[in-house]
């Protein structure tokens, strides 16, 4: 049997199996340690980055600095806009530069684990504006910093400040209503309306590549992707143990998945041992058969006239001399002719005995 024919033997659906699942948890474990270092990295570096006030100690730093740019550093200051900012739609004293309105439908859903009913409000109609701004000094002065594409930030939500919030109840419902929502599982009880928005004269965190030009100093997004893009009210410590936090979420994952991988690949070389062992003993078996047909060649079949004639006959066959030795068993009884057609699984038709090998009689 060639290597080839060995290899196909070795690799069933069991084994198949375990391979796939092998590939898949590594990859897991692969893509939980890629992300768990991506955490780590903007964590590390967000707890080491400078950070500097808006002001012309500010200017000079950027005017010395290569390309009279900082790759990654922190900024604090007030919100500003040399246009006309926006108004708040609920209260006219409140101006900004972003605003953000939520329309939600307030619902109460049963939840059968604890037989209570639990609150949820669901979006239906959103509606966001802004406004390019800078930021300042404390006193309002000169030097502004211009931030480029605010938005873009997964943090900028964070600067959003509730500024109003009215809620609507709904109208009692019908008994037919009452049934259906009773049936579903849930039950309408209101709209909330919300606006939030980011105010003029807020203080904000700002951490991104702070760069000098003709226009100004700006702060953008950085160039390398290991650096994310924070516009937030956080402190850089709140800001560190969030990172913290999910990077330790995906260090778990992927250690799970290692040890998925790990566990799998136990079963596997397992089950590929059992399948080997039991390739050794089919070419054993088969070195045994050919073993006993060439002794039954060289030999001179017994006479059926024989005294012990019948004593030494296959019980199957009735024709062939005894020539196996059934292992566990040990009981001597077929012929080799008849020990390949027996039925799968293999057992000694005296005591039914599952059949683990055979042997070559030399003297019957």
């Amino acid at each position: 049997m060639s290597s080839l024919d060995t290899l196909f033997y070795l690799i069933d659906e069991q084994t198949t199996v375990h391979a796939t699942f092998i590939v898949v948890t590594a990859s897991l474990s692969s893509l939980f340690r890629l992300i768990y270092r991506v955490y780590d990295s903007r964590a590390n570096a967000v707890s080491t980055v400078p950070t500097y006030q808006v002001d012309e100690n500010l200017v000079k730093l950027l005017k010395t600095s290569p390309n009279k740019c900082i790759d990654y550093a922190a900024i604090y200051g007030c919100v500003g806009t040399k246009a006309d900012p926006l108004k708040s739609h609920s209260r006219s004293d409140i101006t900004g530069v972003a605003n953000l309105r939520t329309t939600s439908e307030v619902k109460e859903k049963w939840l059968n684990f604890s037989k209570t009913w639990q609150n949820e409000d669901v979006v239906i109609a959103r509606m966001f504006e802004n406004m390019p701004f800078h930021l300042h000094g404390k006193n309002g002065k000169k030097p502004l910093v211009l931030v480029e594409n605010a938005v873009d930030s997964e943090w900028f939500d964070d600067t959003l400040e509730v500024v109003s919030e009215e809620f609507t109840p709904k109208s009692d419902n019908n008994l037919i209503e009452s049934v259906i929502n009773l049936t579903n599982g849930e039950r309408l009880r209101g709209y909330s309306d919300t606006e939030k928005m980011l105010q003029i004269g807020a203080n904000i965190l700002a951490i991104g590549e702070i760069r000098l030009d003709d226009d100004g100093i700006k702060i953008r997004a950085p160039g390398k992707a290991i650096y994310e893009y924070i516009i937030t009210r956080k402190s850089p410590t709140d800001i560190v143990s969030h990172m913290r936090h999910f990077s330790t979420v995906w260090k778990f994952l992927s250690l799970v998945a290692c040890g998925a991988t790990v566990v799998s690949s136990y079963y596997f070389l397992r089950r590929l041992r059992s399948r080997y062992l039991e390739l050794q003993d089919k070419r054993q078996q088969r070195t045994d058969m050919e073993l006993i047909r060439r002794r039954r060649s060289q030999e001179p079949a017994p006479s059926p006239d024989c005294c012990r004639y019948e004593e030494n006959v296959c019980v199957v066959c009735l024709v062939n001399p005894r020539e196996c030795v059934l292992l566990d068993c040990g009981h001597i009884c077929l012929c080799a002719d008849c020990l390949e057609m027996l039925p799968l699984p293999l057992t000694c038709p005296v005591c039914r005995e599952i059949i683990s090998r055979c042997l070559p009689v030399y003297n019957v």
